[in-house]
């Protein structure tokens, strides 16, 4: 089974990123699905339940706060052939729970590559190619105070991703 860590979208934001796409973007061979927007915190692989288990309980043992997103730049990665929508600017606490994760995942031996983290929302994928730039500029105000455990699952109609667990961040006042 599939896993990643990530963050779910208020389903208002989903709907105002799917308008803001189908305004300002042209259409899309494989566009995302709306239910499947998220942004990924860490990709974990294939992972068994006894990892999943003790991956549970490191997570609940991390000290993070709430945070908030501005996604407001498009972008395109042409090797894996994706448009996204990204930020601009990424809140110190973003980092620091990405990295708090990686390392709770490396604990697990689950082996995260080294790589610079880039929060998006995955919009397209088998993209030909970068389309022109959006009519209408994004800007989507986005506020996290949970994180997910998400499991990717194949079928006829397409990948789902599902949330198999969640736990919430702590305000400020708990976690010093």
């Amino acid at each position: 089974m599939r896993y990643f860590l990530g963050l779910d979208l208020d389903p208002t934001i989903k709907l105002e990123i799917d308008h803001w796409r189908s305004k300002a973007l042209p259409k899309f061979q494989c566009p995302t699905s709306v239910s499947n927007f998220h942004i990924t915190l860490v990709f974990l692989g294939d992972v068994d339940d006894l990892i999943l288990e003790q991956l549970s309980k490191l997570i609940s043992t991390i000290k993070a706060v709430p945070f908030s997103l501005t996604l407001n730049q498009l972008g395109f990665w042409s090797k894996p052939r994706i448009l996204f929508l990204g930020a601009e600017d990424v809140d110190k606490k973003m980092h620091h729970l990405v990295s708090q994760l990686t390392h709770v995942a490396n604990q697990c031996n689950l082996h995260i590559p080294k790589r610079p983290y880039i929060p998006h929302v995955t919009l397209s994928r088998k993209m030909t190619s970068n389309p022109a730039a959006a009519i209408i500029q994004p800007s989507f105000q986005c506020h996290f105070d949970q994180i997910h455990l998400y499991e990717s699952v194949s079928s006829y109609s397409g990948v789902q991703y599902l949330i198999r667990d969640s736990w919430s961040l702590q305000s400020e006042k708990y976690c010093k």
